[in-house]
């Protein structure tokens, strides 16, 4: 439900909270969902500013 990322030194930096509901709040049902996930950084090199991030996330009820 809660996707948390940390830096480094172990610090929580952002969370995700999702409850397992679609864009219109109706609830999904269990199963095995694909995600995909762009994130932006702030630094200098702007090669460097965008990541995605994808995989895999199991709902289950």
């Amino acid at each position: 439900k809660t996707v948390f990322t940390y830096l480094s030194g172990g610090e929580k930096s952002i969370f995700i909270d999702w409850n397992g509901t679609d864009e219109n709040g109706k609830e999904l049902p269990a199963g095995t969902y694909y995600y995909i996930c762009e994130v932006v950084f702030d630094v200098v090199d702007p090669s460097k500013q965008k990541n995605t991030l994808k995989g895999w996330v199991q709902l289950i009820r």
